[in-house]
């Protein structure tokens, strides 16, 4: 090789020398890149929402539903016909009269010939409860009621708060105008009774008849009411009763009521007469009295507020029939 070659190559040499350490001093005072992939910032959008535990201070008690309680139709008892058919048809009206004990106080009373009707049946004649002055009201329906006495007595009953219990004809039940007066008579709380029929009284049907007669008055109260878990709950007759009688609406679960004082109020009173006969309710007026008065009479509607108010004076409560004893 020749000398100048030798001479070039080593010029050659020095300058690659020289240009890998400008290169390295040159990238020393420079940060290193580092290529990183950069992670995302959550967004509103995207960051799921934490949900918080719930503490017994945050938690409100779902309150459970109050049951409605269940109501089943009315399942009527079967009648033992022959037990019926086995009793006395001597009929009887029911009347009363008033005695005095040993210390002179007055109570109302019936004798012994009618206790041998009335004998062995669950039937009321006066509605005590010891210890306390209680009196009952109670109100016999007849055909219809075109004047609607029966609406002035229901209202005078609702206003002075006294439940009273009416009982129904079925004559009364097919006049369509009254049953919205049924209705009411139900729905305020008063007790329905049944008496059969003015026309056809029990003791002059077959037992079959009977028992059809009232049966069929109970499917109107429901048709009326539009409710079969209803019935009538008491029984009273129109003019007369028998043994038999008793019998079968005691089979049918009717409590018989009978009454401790009435007085003739189908006729209209003056003045002075309508007086007269509201002393006397107030003369007979004991613990325990069962009034029985016509729904349709303009004197019970006069004399009633007046009753109600002296009665409570004297310190007694209306009450209505237990019928579950």
């Amino acid at each position: 090789m020749k000398k100048s070659q030798f001479i070039s190559l080593g010029i050659l040499l020095i300058a690659v020398t020289i240009f890998i350490i400008v290169g390295a001093f040159g990238r020393g005072d420079k940060d290193p890149v580092v290529h990183v992939t950069p992670t995302p910032t959550p967004s509103a959008t995207t960051q799921p929402l934490e949900t918080p535990t719930p503490t017994n201070e945050d938690v409100t008690p779902t309150p459970s539903p109050t049951p409605t309680p269940e109501r089943t139709p009315v399942v009527f008892p079967t009648v033992d016909k022959g037990y019926v058919s086995s009793q006395s048809t001597e009929t009887t009206t029911w009347y009363w009269g008033v005695l005095k004990d040993e210390n002179g106080i007055e109570y109302p009373t019936f004798n012994q010939q009618l206790n041998k009707f009335v004998d062995g049946f669950d039937y009321v004649f006066t509605n005590k409860i010891d210890g306390k002055k209680v009196v009952t009201l109670t109100f016999n329906e007849g055909w219809d009621d075109k004047d609607n006495r029966t609406v002035e007595i229901l209202n005078i009953l609702k206003e002075e708060g006294v439940k009273a219990t009416f009982f129904l004809t079925k004559e009364y039940m097919n006049v369509e105008a009254n049953h919205d007066v049924i209705r009411r008579m139900h729905a305020e709380g008063h007790q329905l009774g049944t008496r059969g029929s003015v026309s056809r009284q029990l003791q002059t049907l077959s037992v079959d008849d009977a028992i059809n007669e009232l049966l069929s008055m109970e499917e109107k109260l429901q048709e009326i009411l539009d409710d079969n878990t209803v019935r009538m709950v008491a029984y009273r007759h129109i003019e007369s009763f028998s043994r038999r009688d008793l019998a079968l609406v005691s089979e049918l679960g009717y409590k018989v009521v009978l009454w401790s004082y009435n007085y003739n109020d189908w006729g209209v009173l003056n003045v002075a007469e309508e007086q007269k006969a509201f002393n006397r309710m107030i003369d007979y007026m004991f613990n325990g009295t069962v009034f029985s008065f016509s729904a349709s009479s303009v004197n019970n509607v006069n004399l009633l507020p007046k009753l109600i108010k002296e009665a409570r004076s004297q310190g007694f409560e209306f009450i209505q029939i237990d019928t579950d004893n």
